[in-house]
C-alpha cells in the first residue's frame, strides 16, 4: 500500500467514525435552538428606545436579566441531559444520578421562570398594566409560568394575566397546549 492509498484510506476511516459518533452523541445530548431569544434582545433593545416605548421602570434591564437567566438555565439543561444519558469512564454512585437529575429539573423549572419573566418585562415596558409591575419587589416575586396559562385547580382558580393573550398569543397558545408537561416540570422542581 502507498502513501497516497493509506492516507484515503485514513481519510475514509476518520469519516466513517467521525458519522458513527455523531449518530452515536445525538442520542445522548439534548440542543434548544436560542436564535430566536437574539432577535428577542434585539427587539427589545429597538423598543426600549426613548422614541419607541422608552425605557419607564428600567425594564429593559429586567428583561436582559430574566434572558440571560434563561439562557444560563438552558445551557444547564443541555449539561445535566448529557451527563445523564452519556457514558462515562467510572461507575457512577446513584447520588450522581439524583445530582443530575434533580439539576436538570432546576434547570427546565427556572428556564421557564425566567422566560417568564423576561416576557413580564417587556410587555410591561409596552403595555404597563397589563402585566405585573416591575417596580414592585414583592409582585415581582409572583411572577411564574402560571402567569401565562393560569391555574384552574387553585382554589379560587388562577386565570392567567390578559396582557400575554394580548401581546403573546402565539406562546399562550403553545403553552396552554403543553399546559400538563409545564404543570409537571414545576411540580418535580
Amino acid at each position: 500500500m502507498n502513501n497516497l492509498e493509506a492516507s484515503d484510506l485514513h481519510i475514509k476511516w476518520q469519516s466513517l467514525t467521525s458519522r458513527y459518533e455523531q449518530q452515536l452523541m445525538t442520542k445522548f445530548e439534548i440542543k434548544i435552538d436560542i436564535n430566536q431569544y437574539e432577535e428577542l434582545d434585539k427587539l427589545a433593545l429597538t423598543a426600549c428606545q426613548k422614541e419607541n416605548f422608552g425605557n419607564n421602570g428600567d425594564w429593559f434591564s429586567t428583561f436582559r436579566g430574566g434572558l440571560h437567566g434563561f439562557l444560563a438555565r438552558v445551557y444547564g439543561i443541555e449539561v445535566h441531559y448529557k451527563s445523564l444519558h452519556s457514558w462515562q469512564y467510572k461507575i457512577q454512585s446513584p447520588k450522581e444520578h439524583e445530582y443530575h437529575v434533580g439539576s436538570l429539573l432546576f434547570n427546565m423549572d427556572s428556564a421557564l421562570e425566567c422566560f417568564t419573566f423576561a416576557l413580564n418585562a417587556l410587555g410591561f415596558g409596552l403595555l404597563g398594566e397589563d402585566f405585573i409591575d416591575i417596580t414592585n419587589d414583592k409582585k415581582l416575586r409572583g411572577i411564574n409560568p402560571k402567569n401565562v396559562i393560569g391555574n384552574k385547580q387553585a382554589n379560587p382558580p388562577i386565570n392567567p394575566i390578559l396582557g400575554y393573550q394580548k401581546l403573546f398569543p402565539d406562546l399562550q397558545k403553545y403553552w396552554l397546549e403543553k399546559k400538563d408537561l409545564i404543570s409537571s416540570i414545576m411540580e418535580q422542581h
